[in-house]
């Protein structure tokens, strides 16, 4: 079994954020699973040219799936749940990461991002490249969980426990009346699970609006 789960650095994560789609999210909910992809089609290029290049050293097939550790933002909405199909699921991460203890040739980390530089200077080795970035990247926060199998295949569903997720958000920019549709849609999935469903207000919060036009001259 591999493992990487270096506790002093994980021990200011309370939750890890995937920002997805929502035929991601009902597949979750429906079959119970995550599943892992291979990284080819990620938007970032050098992440897959690096991805491929680490596959081939390993002489085995690496299969991903992502997450943040930040606060919630617009540049994971824009990125990575665009649009009205987007929504982010939240998992309560030492649940989370329980669930994950008995997968054999694991590995998980934070992403570290760095300049150029960095990486030319020889610091790093080969089980560092994995969780490498960029510097302009740093905005993602990223937790990256990779599946290493001798098989080649193009996805594996990892099983999880529904209760290891703390809340749904919907897309900010999916009209409400649809919004609450899909709300009780997942309602429905999740049963009696305790699972904090809303929109995220992101792009329009009561609140703040509610605050601010307090503010006088």
């Amino acid at each position: 079994m591999i493992t990487e789960f270096v506790n002093s650095e994980n021990n200011d994560i309370k939750f890890l954020r995937k920002y997805t789609t929502l035929p991601i999210l009902l597949d979750i909910l429906y079959r119970k699973k995550l599943t892992f992809l291979k990284p080819d089609t990620w938007p970032d290029k050098n992440d897959v040219k690096v991805m491929e290049h680490y596959q081939k050293e390993m002489n085995r097939t690496v299969l991903a799936s992502c997450f943040s550790y930040g606060e919630e933002s617009v540049y994971h909405w824009s990125t990575f749940a665009n649009g009205p199909a987007g929504c982010m699921i939240e998992f309560k991460f030492k649940k989370f990461m329980d669930n994950l203890h008995e997968i054999p040739d694991i590995l998980y980390r934070k992403v570290n991002y760095l300049l150029i530089k960095k990486v030319k200077n020889g610091e790093y080795q080969i089980d560092d490249l994995p969780f490498l970035k960029r510097r302009p990247y740093t905005c993602e926060d990223e937790f990256r969980i990779l599946l290493l199998t001798d098989k080649d295949v193009d996805s594996y569903g990892v099983n999880i426990d529904l209760s290891c997720i703390s809340a749904i958000k919907i897309s900010p920019s999916l009209p409400k009346i649809v919004a609450e549709s899909v709300k009780n849609v997942i309602e429905k999935l999740i049963g009696n699970i305790n699972i904090k469903i809303c929109q995220s207000t992101l792009l329009e919060n009561s609140r703040w609006i509610n605050y601010c036009s307090k503010i006088k001259k």
